[in-house]
């Protein structure tokens, strides 16, 4: 028998899976809606939805997210072999199609970031987006980690971090106004060049 408060648990998770589901129906159409909009949309009273999200922000990013996190899991998966050029191509490759495919969700978090990145309230230290994108990057390059100097493989990283990505996605399409499969061949030869310019001489 369930206890009460497992059910109280369950039927939290649920309303927050509401409200999520909900949320990144409307973002995927465009939309930014706020917290009393996605209540009302869903039946769920307003004053039980900001429970779960104290504003629009929180609300967006975490729908951006949970929409999000099943493919997120698996672009680590696309990194294979020992040839560290095609390791980085193929997640070049699975992130370029995952931009594409939720670019809405990927607009809503970069926008959360941004503007979260202005609030005082927030510490320095507090991180809200990045960690992913560094972890891949370092797993695409891992057979060749032993063979550079520290402070090259750092800044490796570190330039690749600014290829790859949906930042790199929106300079070259919003301001470029490259289609989405040029853009695929800019980033791949940026990355190829980095690379090659980093390899042991």
């Amino acid at each position: 028998m369930q206890s009460l408060d497992g059910g109280r648990v369950g039927q939290k998770a649920r309303t927050r899976t509401i409200l999520l589901t909900a949320a990144l129906a409307m973002i995927r159409k465009g939309a930014q809606p706020s917290v009393e909009e996605v209540a009302q949309a869903t039946g769920i009273s307003k004053r039980t939805a900001y429970r779960y999200f104290t504003s629009r922000e929180h609300l967006l990013a975490d729908a951006a997210l949970d929409g999000l996190r099943p493919k997120l899991a698996e672009i680590i998966d696309s990194v294979r072999g020992a040839d560290v050029v095609e390791r980085l191509a193929s997640l070049v490759r699975a992130l370029h199609a995952l931009t594409i495919t939720y670019e809405a969700e990927l607009r809503t978090m970069m926008r959360f970031a941004l503007e979260a990145a202005l609030d005082p309230r927030r510490k320095d230290a507090e991180r809200v987006r990045g960690r992913r994108r560094i972890d891949w990057i370092e797993t695409a390059l891992a057979p060749m980690r032993e063979l550079l100097l520290t402070s090259d493989y750092e800044r490796l990283v570190s330039a690749l971090c600014v290829c790859i990505g949906i930042d790199s996605f929106l300079v070259l399409r919003d301001i470029r106004g490259l289609p989405e499969r040029q853009i695929e061949d800019v980033v791949l030869w940026m990355c190829r060049t980095l690379l090659a310019e980093s390899l042991p001489r």
